[in-house]
């Protein structure tokens, strides 16, 4: 067993010409996605949290990245977000 690569009967044989056997990544580095953020507040009407009183709302849900790729590096982004302070 080599100590560099120990796994080597894991990786591709690329000789195969079984292109269905081949696992190949979701998200490669040309595919474009999005990410979406939901952020959820959650009021404890009980003692503990899985108690049945246990409400959780909805406050912010959007898309906050459309269209990048694995490739992109250091993209920023900012949300309005409007916290509830009562409930802390």
């Amino acid at each position: 067993m080599d100590s560099l690569a120990p796994h080597k009967h894991l990786y591709q044989d690329l000789s195969n010409d079984t292109p269905h056997e081949i696992v190949h990544p979701l998200i490669d580095k040309d595919q474009k996605f999005d990410i979406v953020a939901t952020v959820w507040i959650r009021d404890v009407k009980g003692t503990k949290t899985r108690d049945k009183n246990l409400v959780e709302t909805v406050i912010f849900t959007d898309t906050i990245f459309s269209g990048i790729k694995m490739s992109d590096k250091n993209i920023r982004t900012s949300v309005n977000l409007d916290i509830p302070t009562d409930v802390l």
